[in-house]
């Protein structure tokens, strides 16, 4: 069966490719099943393990093919704390799209993860990892300030905007962590490229409507990955019977729905975490 036309049809692999035309001598390996396009992971962090960085390019390397395994062709890397860009050309690695380190100032981070920088070199950092990565940056747009006790912005508006501009310059996009909204007008005004996260902007209120608004009219594209979360936790008391009775068709479309949503702006499409939720709750 092809999704998602719902096909029927026979279909042989020679050379690492499919084919619909007959290969003679070839072994049947599969009489039914379902036919789909590798995942993405668009939001992942193969250099970062449950106890921090991982300790060397193997160990990355390790649980990138953990994705892979689970149908995840393309990953992309939202910081890592390793540089193991030697995995770029790696066959047996999926394709990888990767931002070097996190930049976020003193203490206001995951220890041992990112670069910490201050206000006035964040723009050089920028342009800097920039190069450590092969196509993208990552900015930690919010943290914990512990003269508050609360989430606040890392940086002031001419700061992220100055830092944007220099990723750009450098033939980078960026991508911003924010849990809240506060920071998400001057980040969003500044360019940014995507926004990770954002659990703020998950209701219907006006002020959040505007917000995603000017993010759709710039095209900044939003990862999905609390509304996936979401989604498995309010299905954890009830997978036994999801696993049970869905059939690959219908849970791919459910995730892919999840996805495509109306909001998600014109090149904001990403499929975020589809593999975990596959090994997780054996949906697919």
């Amino acid at each position: 069966m092809f999704l998602p036309d719902d096909v029927e049809r026979d279909v042989w692999i020679t050379g690492g490719r499919l084919t619909f035309e007959p290969v003679a001598g070839a072994e049947t390996i599969a009489d039914r099943g379902f036919v789909l396009p590798g995942l993405v992971d668009a939001h992942c962090h193969p250099g970062i393990e449950p106890n921090g960085a991982v300790p060397t390019v193997e160990a990355a390397k390790a649980l990138a093919l953990i994705d892979r395994d689970a149908g995840v062709l393309t990953i992309r890397d939202a910081g890592s704390p390793i540089d193991y860009r030697e995995l770029d050309d790696d066959p047996d690695m999926p394709r990888l799209i990767r931002a070097g380190r996190h930049l976020a100032p003193p203490k206001r981070y995951l220890p041992g993860i990112g670069i910490e920088v201050g206000s006035a070199e964040l723009a050089a950092h920028a342009a800097e990892q920039a190069g450590a990565g092969n196509g993208w940056v990552k900015l930690v747009g919010d943290w914990i300030d512990r003269s508050t006790g609360d989430l606040s912005p890392t940086y002031d508006d001419a700061t992220f905007a100055d830092a944007v501009a220099a990723a750009h310059a450098a033939g980078a996009r960026v991508a911003v962590h924010t849990f809240s909204e506060a920071a998400l007008p001057g980040l969003i005004a500044a360019g940014v490229d995507s926004v990770e996260f954002r659990r703020a902007l998950m209701g219907k209120h006006p002020k959040h409507l505007a917000v995603l608004d000017a993010a759709a009219a710039l095209r900044t594209a939003r990862c999905l990955g609390c509304l996936l979360m979401r989604a498995r936790r309010n299905s954890s008391e009830s997978a036994p019977a999801a696993r049970a009775t869905s059939s690959m068709k219908h849970s791919m479309y459910t995730a892919f729905w999840l996805v495509l949503t109306p909001r998600q702006g014109p090149t904001g499409t990403c499929v975020l975490r589809i593999a975990y939720s596959i090994n997780r709750f054996g949906t697919v």
